[in-house]
């Protein structure tokens, strides 16, 4: 019994010394932040736990375990939220649920960090972005979108300083959609701003959730090689810099192509793995330079359904047959084709997946365990895609 006390005291003690120290580290840090996110973690607590008017909180040991604070910032939080007529505190007895509707001021902010305002029109990103705000809502966060341009391969003296473009002080979380310098992800790390990514870093610890590309690529790649096809143009992302710590989805996805070729027993063809912007016009560029091609390929696998749409134009306007002539298989499914063949990417739930994750970072201070998973990836096949016997010889 002596020993657990004395380990609860040091704990405490040790909480204690790690705000003290960040304090001191990072002059830009506002106590009241940590103050403010205590704060909505208590009301969260209180809303989990299911108390109303008169229901007594856990103790104040309790509550520091649960919100990962000290005791002073738990008791300074405890001492806002009966102020702010939330709660009632009763020497002697604890502290009980006063008025819930005291709590309901401002939501909240969950931020959602994209490079480009483009990036939401997206058909990809618009319906993740939908359910991303709907779970946003129904855990009591206001959703924020900022735009904080193209950051990754930006020397650092040029790009501007990621507190200068985003609130952190009046964040509870953060999601990032587009890659960020090692900089502004260590940013985010400094003011204790919980944040969750769709890309990793190999230079720096971050919680990402995101779409299994190398399953993609497998199986598109399969679905391909298995209907004959042995000359196969792939269209990925944008090309990563050589001093870029990045790894996009569209890196692991281009990897795996030409892993799954080579393990095939296929050439791979430099020149018919392309990069692009995600833009339709990149893929009619890309495939007009491959019908040039006195060996074109006979079929075209793009990482998102808006390439595959540029390819599949491009084909039809030289006359061509899809998929007699080549076949187009893209990624995604989200353009609402009744011809594209494509990868079907769970993008709802993925959505939900970065919500709840990054809720969990700022209630609790740790990734939910297990992992919420995101479901497997499927093929959806339909007449852009066919057995490449039934292929016009060239």
């Amino acid at each position: 019994m002596l020993n657990d006390l004395l380990y609860k005291i040091v704990c405490h003690l040790l909480l204690f010394f790690e705000e003290a120290i960040t304090m001191a580290k990072s002059p830009r840090k506002k106590n009241v932040f940590l103050y403010e996110q205590t704060r909505q973690r208590i009301l969260q607590h209180i809303r989990e736990l299911g108390l109303q008017p008169g229901g007594m909180l856990p103790s104040e040991a309790a509550l520091c375990d649960a919100t990962r604070v000290s005791m002073r910032t738990v008791r300074r939080a405890l001492a806002d939220l009966a102020e702010s007529g939330v709660l009632v505190r009763q020497q002697g007895r604890g502290t009980f649920v006063k008025s819930l509707k005291a709590s309901e001021g401002p939501r909240p902010a969950l931020r959602l960090l994209l490079s480009d305002i483009q990036y939401i029109y997206r058909q990809t990103l618009s319906i993740e972005i939908r359910r991303i705000e709907q779970v946003a809502l129904e855990l009591g966060y206001n959703l924020h979108l900022h735009c904080v341009g193209h950051r990754v391969g930006e020397p650092t003296r040029q790009a501007p300083d990621l507190r200068d473009l985003v609130p952190l002080g009046q964040t509870q979380a953060c999601l990032v959609i587009s890659p960020l310098r090692s900089e502004d992800i260590q940013t985010l790390q400094q003011e204790r701003v919980p944040f969750v990514t769709l890309h990793q870093y190999e230079d720096c610890e971050a919680t990402s959730v995101a779409v299994d590309f190398a399953e993609v690529a497998r199986i598109g790649m399969r679905h391909l090689i298995s209907l004959g096809h042995r000359r196969i143009g792939v269209i990925g992302g944008p090309l990563p810099r050589p001093d870029q710590n990045v790894v996009r989805g569209s890196d692991i996805f281009v990897r795996a192509c030409r892993q799954i070729m080579a393990e095939c027993g296929l050439t791979v063809r430099n020149e018919l793995i392309e990069q692009s912007n995600y833009l339709e016009q990149d893929a009619a560029r890309i495939t007009e330079r491959w019908l040039s091609m006195p060996d074109r390929p006979t079929a075209i696998f793009a990482v998102d359904d808006l390439l595959a749409k540029g390819a599949y134009n491009t084909i039809r306007g030289h006359a061509l047959r899809i998929p007699a002539d080549v076949a187009v298989l893209g990624c995604n499914d989200s353009l609402n084709s009744t011809v594209l063949s494509s990868v079907h990417t769970p993008m709802e739930q993925l959505g939900e997946a970065l919500v709840r994750t990054v809720h969990a970072l700022a209630t609790t201070g740790k990734p939910p365990e297990p992992p919420i998973a995101v479901p497997h990836s499927r093929l959806i096949v339909r007449s852009s895609t066919q057995p490449v016997e039934e292929i016009v010889s060239l």
